[in-house]
């Protein structure tokens, strides 16, 4: 057995040299000490972490529901005011403002999607970048394709060939993008 093996070791060195014994039963104290207090610290910090973890939880659950709360009470507000916009433009036949508002009113509320990315970023050191090629390679066919109710309007072009949904979520698309390519690069000391 092991244990008795053990024990036959411990009792030939204690009859050859006690002082070296008792200086490893001393040294075997103070290492099970140790390990003793780093356990304890170890589930100290374990629990501080738990804690700190539900802490974390509870603040991003806090903060994700107030900001679809603003991101509702945003797009009923906006919602409205395109509406009327649209009621305007149909009596008066002059669709330019309610187009812009509505193109407007998506790219605001794609940035506010990528406003996270943005407060990440926030917290790097280092100066802000912007992506040029995100925006030129992405940004810029999205760009384009919402220009067809524009043209659509200016050019009375067929009915076909607009769909508001697709601007919506082009434009929507088109906000985030934009708001994910400003970045800050880590210096590197």
């Amino acid at each position: 057995m092991p244990g008795s093996s053990l024990q036959a070791l411990i009792r030939i060195i204690f009859a050859r040299n006690p002082i070296l014994c008792v200086e490893l039963i001393q040294e075997s104290i103070r290492i099970f000490q140790i390990i003793r207090r780093t356990h304890e610290r170890t589930v100290t910090a374990t629990k501080s972490a738990v804690t700190n973890v539900k802490e974390v939880i509870y603040m991003n659950k806090t903060k994700y529901f107030l900001f679809a709360i603003a991101i509702i009470a945003y797009l009923l507000a906006a919602q409205y005011f395109v509406e009327v916009l649209q009621k305007n433009a149909a009596a008066t036949f002059e669709p330019f403002w309610y187009i812009i508002v509505h193109y407007t009113v998506y790219l605001i509320l794609g940035a506010a999607l990528g406003i996270e990315h943005i407060a990440h970023n926030r917290k790097k050191e280092g100066p802000w970048k912007f992506n040029f090629a995100k925006l030129l390679f992405a940004g810029i066919p999205i760009f384009i394709f919402n220009l067809t109710i524009y043209l659509y309007h200016q050019f009375q072009l067929p009915a076909y060939f607009v769909n508001w949904r697709n601007v919506e979520v082009a434009t929507l698309i088109l906000g985030y993008l934009v708001a994910t390519c400003f970045y800050k690069q880590n210096v590197s000391t």
